[in-house]
């Protein structure tokens, strides 16, 4: 009867913890032919601009810049091409870029004067990626809902965004910010994907986003968005083009979505792999936000933050002051607790602290072996390294093997400790745990208080129930009141795990342990009887969860030609030296360029600034496809005129300091030649136009020789690729660096 007991027990756990992710799963595809929004009329947009690599400022990007001018235009829809230059500055004086991204611009006028609702997504991809998920499916979005909407009238105009860019350094966002009033913008949706699937989340919000968070609720379908996330994004260092209008003060939501990271920046992320459901929930929520913001006064859309969340399908909001009043309940039922149970000699004050740091010497000992496991698993399986935070196709096993390591790990010790020092023991110090936490969580990140307040909340509310329940107390155990005790851990410390999770994968395979660890000791208070040590609950189900994940993830760590592995290749051509090499920025050779660097070494190149790479001597030095400089008579301008479209161009000026003046492309680049800057300087150049480099200068000196190393990075490779069926080539670019003097 007990172990029938246990079993349905964990069963119920594990269909409660499956019905917490079914509700945040993205919505299904519509039929093409209902009326409304549907993945399927997209799919056609997607088939043309995701065909291949549209790098910005190459040839095919102009092709998918074309087809969308053209496709709003077909909808007679205003729509414009904007080219602006930007400059970003990098490294101090040391280092800039300089891009020239080509924006599209379309405009769907409203009936009143309002302001006006934008919609944003990039057309660009990375070097080496179709970019089905990343971005495309955004823009053929917005151009289903451009179709859809332009049938309608509205009261506010509806701008839609379609930058270049992005995927390099946000320049088009950027562009677009330095040269529009963007005062006129009363909401700015923006749209992402960081891999191929999974639901549409609502990430990255503005300040002042309670207004906003309700306007999800009220028009959204299968609405997925939390505060927590909204305090982790206000906080990193890395952005969208979402970034740019934040920091500006534009209100608005940045969505996206990020299962499948195994085809982000992939050659694989193509129509063929991309998850419809996943775009049909991102765009039917495009279009419905639209849609709702064209017809309501924009004019003040900022208000207080908010505390949000989903929990088993709903979009919980409320204001952040309940975070106050959450931490104050909080605390009162601790010392309460605490102290009635002193008082009642459920434990002594020793018992609770031996317990409280047997917790914490547990948690550290399950983050140490975390991180062993992930270091064991990259010496294992090199191959995961390859693939963004290495999460390869099986990454997802890896979780679950670390929720089974972190079961026997926490049990091992704390069921010793248990049996000496009492089941109430660990209960109280489980809970100080908690309430730690919350006063962390409540100062660093205020409206991410929810994810401990509430669970622990319901947890003091289970043990003033319960009364303290023994360790030998088994027979007061009901299997539904310790389901209901794990339902709030379940919905938002299981849910978490797996997000952690999925931002980081085995790159940080310990970052899900406190959340895991925090969900496995609910269990404590539920059902008291799994620590005690002659119970096999806990050990038998981490053990089962541990080998069964690792043994199915080993079974799919081969790559297949299903499941590619993107391997890195460039050529690289020395002219002055007279050299040339077969290269790859991945950090060991692999199956993908075994055979074009064979006997690779690693070597020193200078790209201009030096770099140690696996490479092998090639033939020739590619000097059929080196820019050709002409100098003009005056001596102050010169062209670099390359036969093919360079990806980009990078230029170290070795001595700047000679110069009073110098530009590119007619753009003044500016603190160059500033006084004391001794240094060398570099420009990267990105954008239309790159076939032709002007150079400007004016010397202090002109009897001085200026002296400039440029480096050309070219599309395809000079000679034929080798490669297995059972990988994709990523990189595949020449690289040719010349010196020149003027």
């Amino acid at each position: 009867m007990k172990t029938t007991q246990s079993l349905l027990s964990v069963a119920l756990i594990i269909f409660f913890t499956f019905l917490a992710f079914f509700t945040q799963r993205p919505i299904s595809v519509h039929t093409a032919n209902d009326g409304g929004y549907s993945a399927e009329n997209v799919r056609r947009h997607i088939e043309v601009m995701a065909t291949e690599p549209h790098f910005i400022g190459s040839r095919e990007n102009e092709k998918v810049r074309d087809y969308i001018l053209a496709q709003f235009r077909e909808l007679g829809i205003d729509a414009k091409v904007e080219a602006q230059f930007v400059q970003q500055r990098r490294q101090g004086n040391s280092f800039m870029r300089l891009a020239k991204p080509e924006n599209i611009i379309a405009r769907l006028r409203g009936t009143g004067t309002g302001k006006a609702v934008m919609v944003m997504g990039h057309y660009d991809s990375v070097l080496n990626s179709p970019g089905a998920g990343d971005d495309v499916h955004a823009v053929a979005n917005i151009l289903e809902v451009a179709r859809i909407l332009a049938a309608e009238e509205r009261e506010n105009d509806i701008i839609f965004l379609v930058t270049d860019g992005e995927e390099r350094g946000l320049f088009g966002a950027e562009a677009y910010a330095e040269n529009h009033d963007l005062s006129e913008i009363g909401v700015l949706l923006n749209y992402e994907a960081r891999g191929n699937s999974g639901q549409s989340i609502s990430f990255e919000w503005s300040d002042g986003n309670a207004w906003l968070v309700k306007q999800l609720r009220k028009v959204g379908k299968r609405p997925i968005a939390n505060s927590m996330s909204y305090e982790i994004y206000d906080r990193m260092p890395n952005g969208s083009d979402f970034t740019i209008f934040k920091d500006e003060g534009v209100a608005g939501i940045n969505n996206a979505f990020i299962g499948g990271f195994s085809y982000y920046h992939s050659p694989d992320d193509s129509p063929e792999r991309l998850n419809y459901r996943s775009v049909q929930h991102s765009g039917e929520n495009m279009l419905r936000l639209t849609r709702h913001f064209a017809n309501l006064d924009l004019s003040n859309v900022k208000s207080q933050n908010a505390s949000f969340f989903n929990l088993f399908g709903l979009l919980i909001i409320y204001p952040v002051w309940l975070d106050t009043v959450l931490i104050l309940l909080s605390v009162v039922a601790w010392l309460v607790l605490l102290m009635g149970w002193i008082k009642s000699k459920k434990m002594t004050v020793g018992q609770w602290l031996l317990s409280f740091v047997g917790i914490i010497v547990s948690i550290g000992l399950t983050v140490g072996a975390a991180m062993g496991l992930g270091s064991l698993l990259y010496a294992l399986y090199p191959q995961y390294a390859l693939f963004y935070a290495a999460q390869y196709y099986n990454h997802e096993w890896y979780l679950l093997a670390v929720v089974g390591l972190s079961t026997v790990l926490l049990w091992l010790p704390l069921s010793r400790l248990q049996s000496r020092l009492g089941i109430p023991s660990l209960q109280m110090a489980y809970v100080t745990l908690i309430q730690i936490l919350l006063f962390s969580v409540y100062f660093l990140a205020p409206t991410a208080t929810y994810i401990m307040a509430i669970p622990l909340l319901g947890l003091y509310l289970a043990l003033f129930l319960s009364n303290g329940t023994q360790a030998n107390g088994e027979g007061g155990e009901l299997i539904w009141k310790g389901i209901l005790t794990m339902l709030l851990p379940i919905g938002f410390w299981t849910v978490a795990t797996f997000l952690i999770y999925l931002a980081f994968s085995l790159s940080l395979l310990p970052g899900p342990v406190l959340f895991c660890g925090l969900f496995l000791l609910a269990s404590s208070i539920a059902f008291p009887s799994w620590w005690q040590i002659s119970s096999r609950v806990l050990p038998y189900t981490g053990i089962i969860l541990f080998v069964g994940a690792m043994l199915i993830a080993h079974l799919q760590s081969t790559p297949t030609e299903a499941k590619p592995l993107p391997s890195d290749l460039f050529h690289f051509s020395d002219i002055d030296a007279g050299e040339a090499f077969w290269a790859t920025n991945d950090g060991k050779i692999n199956i993908g360029n075994a055979e074009m660097l064979e006997d690779a070494e690693e070597v020193d190149l200078e790209i201009p600034w030096p770099i140690r790479r696996w490479a092998v001597p090639a033939n020739g030095v590619g000097a059929q496809r080196v820019p050709q400089l002409q100098l003009d008579s005056t001596g102050t301008m010169a062209v670099l005129r390359s036969q093919q479209s360079p990806l980009w161009t990078t230029l170290m000026i070795e001595n700047p300091h000679i110069l009073s003046r110098f530009s590119l492309q007619g753009q003044a680049i500016q603190n160059m030649t500033e006084e004391g800057v001794e240094s060398s300087f570099i420009i990267s150049t990105y954008g239309t136009g790159l076939d032709e480099l002007e150079l400007t200068w004016e010397k202090k000196d002109t009897s001085a020789t200026l002296d400039i190393i440029v480096s050309t990075r070219l599309p395809g490779l000079p000679a034929e690729d080798k490669i297995p069926e059972n990988s994709l080539r990523r990189g595949g670019y020449s690289l040719i660096k010349q010196k020149i003097s003027l």
